[in-house]
């Protein structure tokens, strides 16, 4: 059985500003890094979502200190015309009718827009929610994970993913870990470690071929594909930086056969524009 999604779509919700070179481009240019999420329909199980990007939540998330160093260390613009919701409202989807969001992490600019959707059941991995709740709050925000754009009944509302430590790594993944979620090959979790605490990716069978959503394994896929190392600063700013290159190891060579795209890097607007009036 192999399921196909006839609607696979990429949105942005807004965007935070910093130099380029940060993601390991050469540049000195101040760049948009754009909070994308993934709408998608599966015929059994209905709409859903991978992540939520940015939403107005943010800025009462980032009000106090240290919470509002975000807003000088990524200055974001964002807006409620613009989150999740809105987005999907603007292309003719319902918001009411999202049935699961996927959650790939628990970074800001992902979870941001958890509280648009009141109704959805949030996919996580308990691991790695459980590790960033037994954090001080301070560890949390330099983690990059500020529990308050949690909805208050997240943990109501949330069903934890099978556990990627009881499977076994694949070859043809060069190694990656990887669960047929529904298992009928229409979506695959592929676990990404080393950006985040449990840090997943997703690939989606599309109608026009596999798109394989690799998040936030890398912020520049030319950066992936030249196997260019990131700055110091960036290095420190991943969960596990050693692990974190040896995803990025694995990944290289899968890209010549998927539709790779990260998150937000600038090839990635490109599907968004696709879906834009």
């Amino acid at each position: 059985m192999n399921t196909q999604f006839p609607n696979v779509q990429f949105f942005e919700t807004g965007y935070c500003s910093q130099f380029g070179f940060l993601t390991g481009v050469r540049t000195w240019k101040v760049q948009r890094f754009y909070a994308v999420f993934v709408y998608f329909e599966h015929p059994v199980h209905g709409p859903c979502l991978i992540d939520t990007g940015y939403s107005e939540h943010f800025h009462s998330a980032t009000r106090r200190f240290p919470e509002r160093l975000f807003r000088y260390l990524l200055p974001t613009r964002i807006s409620q015309q613009n989150n999740a919701a809105s987005q999907l409202k603007k292309a003719g989807l319902s918001p009411e009718s999202i049935q699961k969001i996927f959650v790939t992490h628990f970074h800001i600019d992902h979870i941001g827009g958890l509280k648009c959707f009141p109704d959805a059941t949030f996919l996580y991995r308990k691991e790695a929610y459980e590790s960033l709740m037994n954090c001080t709050h301070n560890e949390q925000v330099h983690q990059g994970f500020l529990k308050s754009l949690l909805p208050d009944d997240f943990e109501e509302r949330a069903e934890a993913l099978p556990d990627f430590s009881n499977i076994q790594p694949e070859e043809k993944f060069n190694g990656l870990k990887v669960i047929d979620y529904w298992e009928d090959g229409s979506l695959q979790l592929v676990d990404l470690p080393g950006h985040s605490p449990g840090h997943y990716g997703v690939i989606l069978n599309g109608t026009e071929g596999e798109i394989f959503y690799i998040v936030d394994a890398c912020w520049n896929m030319q950066v992936l594909r030249e196997g260019t190392k990131l700055p110091k600063v960036t290095r420190n700013a991943q969960y596990d930086y050693q692990a974190y290159r040896q995803t990025l190891d694995s990944l290289r060579p899968l890209a010549a056969d998927h539709i790779m795209l990260a998150c937000h890097c600038p090839e990635t607007m490109k599907y968004v524009a696709n879906h834009e009036d």
